[in-house]
């Protein structure tokens, strides 16, 4: 099989490039080993994050550090036998939070960050998932007065520098707002700009349903390598082989499976996630 442009991985990312290829003219084949929106794209926490300019970083400062490497701290949790496997991946993310760093990179981030509400909107609308979308924000709970100072100084920065739109709630704000929270709750930062949905996977199935209506092609087929062909690309599956003009590899941590053989390497890294469904008391 010939195709313009093959595009490996179909989850969010992968789905989203594919339409937006195909609606530059190319002829787009996605391929995935599982059906679209089956793997990380699943279950996460459905926020189309405008607001989430700066990157997480490693903490610089020693007790923040310390409380992470006590492996007791809800934030992060970790296998001390997995550390060898992922050492120069952990150097290299300690390199880039940097301060200074971190700073580059969220200027890098922000035409993108910027344009993911316009374009999810657009791809909604096309594809009939308005039903998914929610357009309220999200809310980010404080419990402590420190958090409440930072909370202050993050609107204010975060407003200034990045045209975000949030609201400083106290106490009594909060409790309006969400009378079913806990009294540990003593403020909360009611960030305006961010979608939420409410199912993921639909979603991203939604926009691979949306791609086959456009005459988009979508093989169920495990990649096992890819390599230059002449001025191609032949990309081998557990069931066929297929050749391409260009290639986009969009399988997450998956992706150096396919680089390292062609000497390329990226700092991704996988992390196991969850997530659990919980049943509204009336109200809340």
């Amino acid at each position: 099989m010939t195709s313009h442009i093959l595009v490996l991985g179909a989850g969010i990312v992968g789905v989203s490039i594919a339409l937006h290829l195909q609606e530059r003219g190319a002829t787009v084949t996605l391929i995935d080993r599982n059906e679209p929106g089956e793997g990380a794209s699943f279950g996460n926490a459905g926020l189309i994050e405008r607001c989430s300019v700066i990157p997480y970083a490693i903490p610089r400062d020693w007790r923040s550090l310390l409380a992470h490497a006590s492996n007791r701290n809800a934030a992060v949790h970790y296998a001390p036998s997995f550390l060898p496997r992922i050492a120069p991946w952990l150097w290299a993310y300690w390199q880039s939070s940097r301060s200074e760093r971190l700073m580059k990179i969220a200027g890098e981030l922000l035409p993108l960050l910027e344009a993911c509400l316009t374009e999810h909107e657009r791809l909604v609308e096309a594809a009939g998932l308005n039903h998914l979308l929610k357009r309220d924000g999200w809310v980010e709970v404080i419990r402590n007065t420190a958090g409440m100072e930072d909370a202050t100084r993050r609107v204010s920065t975060f407003g200034t520098d990045y045209g975000l739109s949030a609201d400083l709630l106290d106490r009594p704000a909060l409790h309006r707002l969400e009378p079913a929270l806990m009294a540990a709750a003593i403020g909360a930062i009611h960030w305006r700009d961010p979608f939420t949905v409410s199912d993921p996977g639909a979603l991203t199935k939604g926009y691979a349903a949306l791609f086959e209506r456009r005459g988009g092609t979508i093989l169920r087929e495990a990649v096992k390598s890819v390599a230059p062909s002449g001025k191609r690309w032949r990309v081998t599956t557990a069931q066929s082989s297929h050749n391409a003009e260009r290639i986009v590899i969009a399988l997450g941590a998956r992706s150096n499976d396919l680089l390292a053989p062609l000497g390329l390497r990226v700092p991704l890294v996988a992390k196991r996630g969850h997530h659990l469904h919980y049943r509204n008391d009336t109200g809340a």
